[in-house]
């Protein structure tokens, strides 16, 4: 539930934020993807006047623009083929509470206009009806993209770009931060023991290794990879040796048995740990026919993400 952190930075940004948490300013999150800025967005909301209200977030990314309009706003029976009942959307269900708008450097300059729209008047409507309805919510968004770049290339509108950042926060990615992963490791075993009903712990010396790994899925990467760890260790102490076992249980397949990958004392940790990304996505795209979207769901990531590591895959080969 608490946010944990010893980075100079991160105290800086809860010191800032919690002058302006009571507020109803609207808050713009940046940072790469994977470091906390869902979690961010849930802090704030729970310490603000509104905690007590929805907390709704939507994926703007994750929805097609055809459908994204309907999910804000929601929809009357009858408005479309297929829609057989009135929706309420998510600015409706936030009322009185926080919407959380994350990945929103990906939607429309259509739909920018109309989130202005909403925002300005404090109005909406739903698609199919000729009433407008009021709405009052914070409007907490995110994204990592460099939205200051996408105003000045004209794909993305500068008067909403004012609107959301009244107050603006950039999270630094997790290998900025290093002095947090080892608290934050430790936080995780606890919490996946209450999950698992178990009682694991980790050494040291595997503490010391995970945080010297870049990390650049972010602490979303590295909770993911403590969890497979913390899934496979039945009970004990997770151990070096147990993040070689991790890793050639999802590389059972890889053609050259001989691969530095099983002997983790001559492995680089950052390499070993791309390996095993890129043969997982090579599978995802495979078992998808190469459908991009449906292979990044099937990792859990978002699909501007694994485009990302398919291009740093293609590099890597060309070199």
């Amino acid at each position: 539930e608490e946010l944990i952190y010893e980075n100079k930075k991160m105290k800086s940004i809860f010191y800032f934020l919690e002058k302006v948490v009571d507020t109803d300013a609207s808050i713009l999150l940046l940072g790469e993807s994977g470091v906390g800025k869902t979690a961010m967005a849930k802090w704030i909301h729970k310490r603000g006047k509104r905690s007590e209200k929805p907390f709704v977030s939507i994926n703007c990314a994750a929805i097609p623009e055809n459908l994204l309009e309907s999910e804000l706003f929601g929809y009357q029976k009858g408005a479309f083929t297929g829609a057989t009942e009135t929706r309420v959307g998510k600015f409706e269900s936030a009322d009185k509470g926080t919407i959380f708008l994350d990945e929103i450097g990906e939607i429309s300059l259509a739909m920018q206009a109309k989130l202005l729209h909403v925002i300005e008047e404090k109005s909406f409507m739903r698609l199919g009806s000729n009433t407008y309805r009021k709405v009052d919510v914070r409007i907490i968004s995110a994204t990592n993209k460099d939205i200051k770049q996408l105003v000045n290339e004209g794909k993305f509108r500068k008067d909403l770009y004012y609107r959301l950042n009244l107050v603006e926060v950039e999270i630094p990615p997790l290998r900025e931060r290093k002095e947090d992963i080892p608290i934050i490791i430790k936080q995780s075993i606890e919490t996946l023991n209450l999950k698992y009903t178990k009682d694991v712990s980790i050494s040291e010396d595997m503490i010391q290794l995970l945080s010297s790994y870049e990390w650049t899925g972010n602490i979303r990467e590295m909770l993911n990879v403590l969890e497979r760890l913390h899934i496979l260790k039945m009970n004990g102490k997770i151990e070096e040796s147990d993040l070689n076992r991790e890793l050639f249980y999802f590389s059972e397949n890889l053609d050259q048995k001989d691969d530095p990958l099983f002997s983790l004392s001559e492995v680089n940790l950052k390499k070993a740990l791309e390996n095993v990304e890129e043969q997982l996505i090579k599978k995802a795209l495979e078992a998808t026919k190469g459908n991009r979207s449906k292979a990044a769901d099937m990792l859990g990531i978002a699909r501007h993400t694994l485009v990302y590591k398919i291009k740093k895959i293609q590099m890597g080969t060309e070199k």
